[in-house]
C-alpha cells in the first residue's frame, strides 16, 4: 500500500482490520529514496541493507527466486544485478535506454526487461538478449506497464494498447492475445497455478480465467 504522500505502507493482514485500528497503524517505511533500494527486516522493519548504485531514479526491482540476488533498473540507463546476501552490486549493464520493468523467471534462468516499444528477453546464463518481444499493439511506440511469467517458457505483456499478449519465449512467438480494455492496460495481477489474471486501467477493471 501507499499512504497519503506516496510513502510505501506495511499492514499486518493476520489483524482483523478494527482492532488493527485499536492496536496498531499500518507502519509506514521513511520516504522513498528513488535513487536506491533498502533490504528491511519484517519483524521491525530496521533497515539491513541499502543498495545504492543507481545515479537516476530506480524504476523497478526483481527479487531472484533463490533470494540470493536482485536485477534493478532506472532512469541512469543501467541494469544492475545486485548480491542480496553481500548487499552490493555484483555487476552493471549498460542498456542505454530507460527500462520501466524487470522480471525474473520462476526458474531464474531467463528474465524480462521492459522499454519503449519492447521487451527483451534474457538469458541468465550469458547475460545476453536471446529475443525481444515487439509491442506491436502500439507499432512500436508503446510501453509496456505488466509483464510477467506465467512459467518459465511463457510470457504476459500488457501495456499502452488494448489487447494482453502471450508469448512463448523459446519458440519466439505469440500464443494467443485476448482484448481486455478499449484504450490500454494499466497493471496486472497474476495468479500463476491457476492461470488467473487480473487487468484494471484507469476506469475499469476486468478478470479472466485461462485454461
Amino acid at each position: 500500500m501507499t499512504g497519503k504522500y506516496g510513502e510505501p505502507v506495511v499492514c499486518n493482514l493476520q489483524v482483523p482490520f478494527n482492532e488493527k485500528k485499536k492496536k496498531e497503524n499500518p507502519l509506514p517505511f521513511h520516504r522513498p529514496s528513488f535513487l536506491s533500494c533498502s533490504i528491511l527486516r519484517t519483524k521491525d522493519f530496521q533497515v539491513e541493507k541499502t543498495l545504492s548504485k543507481h545515479s537516476g531514479g530506480v524504476t523497478c526491482l526483481s527479487i531472484h527466486p533463490s533470494g540470493k540476488m536482485a536485477l534493478s533498473v532506472g532512469k541512469d540507463h543501467k541494469l544492475i544485478t545486485w548480491n542480496l546476501i553481500k548487499g552490493r552490486s555484483a555487476y552493471v549493464t549498460n542498456v542505454k535506454e530507460v527500462s520501466d520493468l524487470v522480471r525474473w523467471s520462476p526458474d531464474g534462468e531467463r528474465y524480462l526487461v521492459a522499454f519503449r516499444g519492447r521487451v527483451d528477453v534474457y538469458r541468465t546464463d550469458t547475460a545476453k538478449v536471446e529475443n525481444a518481444i515487439r509491442l506491436d499493439g502500439t507499432s512500436g511506440n508503446g510501453r509496456a506497464n505488466e509483464i510477467a511469467f506465467l512459467d518459465r517458457d511463457t510470457a504476459v505483456v500488457a501495456g499502452d494498447f488494448p489487447e494482453v499478449e502471450i508469448h512463448c519465449l523459446e519458440g519466439k512467438r505469440l500464443l494467443h492475445k485476448f482484448a481486455a480494455h478499449e484504450k490500454r492496460v494499466r497493471c496486472g495481477f497474476f495468479l500463476i497455478f491457476i492461470l488467473y489474471t487480473i487487468f484494471c486501467s484507469s476506469t475499469t477493471v476486468q478478470s479472466q480465467h485461462n485454461n
